[in-house]
């Protein structure tokens, strides 16, 4: 059993130490003033910054790049690929990669290959981390069966909690006693995009404690994702407390940091900032992520 993942550089992969040849990372498109970037080709987050810069167009991976891919893929002697892509209701990589399936699958030289397309149903170190973790377990012979990968696939994505913190989209008001509306940057906890912005401090934090205990694990790892810096220190009121609450209630086995590419930066703003905690048996191979 040969298999071949596929993903788009908006996962934000985590760095891994050894060279991991089942992944295949397509490069996400997108117009910025006018002219077309490919990420990680010709634009990279350290040279190109949201403050000058305006994104004309959502990103996205064109259903001809996913297709090049399985043929690639097919080409290799790969017997089954998995595509996996963001939410589908966000940037439409879930709907080119269908498309470029449905393609593959008129041609000849189909038979006997299977092209999985999976919804992640979230985005970033939200099936980044997952993919990783399911790579590193089929190098290491541990899956014997294709249908065993889509599986573990799905539920360590089902397992992800991340607490979001960003500029961009939905605010939340507090009254500082003048009878006026201040915005406030927002935190998010996305579990299969579970919105808890509305909801007190103490709630979001509670929510997400049960959360993490519902999964049934003793040791979770923890990653972060951050443009500047994370945000424990000198930030809006609440985020701390969240943190707080959530880290103290956890037993941490390891953690790793992860710089977020620039289409997730566009999607995030250039405050965005996330932590990303899953169970510990989701990452037996831990080591092979780089700390950076």
């Amino acid at each position: 059993m040969l298999v071949r993942f596929i993903a788009d550089t908006g996962c934000d992969l985590p760095s891994i130490k050894k060279e991991v040849a089942c992944i295949k990372l397509l490069p996400v498109y997108m117009i910025i003033d006018g002219a077309p970037y490919y990420e990680s080709i010709n634009i990279t987050l350290d040279k190109f910054t949201a403050e000058n810069g305006t994104l004309d167009v959502k990103p996205i991976v064109p259903f001809q790049v996913y297709l090049d891919a399985i043929i690639e893929a097919q080409e290799d002697g790969c017997s089954d690929i998995f595509i996996v892509t963001p939410d589908k209701n966000l940037f439409g990589m879930y709907g080119e990669a269908v498309k470029a399936a449905k393609l593959f699958s008129r041609r000849k030289v189909s038979a006997g290959i299977n092209v999985n397309v999976i919804d992640s149903k979230t985005f970033s170190v939200g099936y980044g981390v997952p993919l990783a973790s399911v790579a590193l377990d089929y190098e290491s012979g541990k899956f014997k069966a294709a249908h065993d990968i889509e599986k573990a696939l799905l539920k360590r994505m089902s397992e992800t909690l991340i607490v979001c913190r960003s500029s961009h989209g939905t605010r939340i008001f507090k009254r500082n006693g003048d009878g006026k509306n201040h915005p406030e940057k927002y935190i998010v906890f996305r579990g299969v995009y579970e919105r808890l912005t509305n909801a007190p401090v103490e709630e979001r934090a509670e929510t997400i404690a049960k959360k993490l205990h519902s999964l049934d694990s003793q040791d979770f790892v923890v990653f972060f994702l951050f443009n500047r810096k994370w945000p424990l220190k000198n930030e809006v009121q609440g985020t701390a407390y969240i943190m707080s609450v959530v880290l103290s209630d956890i037993n941490i086995k390891a953690t790793r940091s992860i710089k977020p590419g620039i289409s997730t930066t566009y999607a995030g703003g250039m405050d965005l900032s996330m932590m990303l905690i899953t169970p510990a048996s989701n990452f037996e191979q831990i080591d092979e992520i780089r700390k950076q």
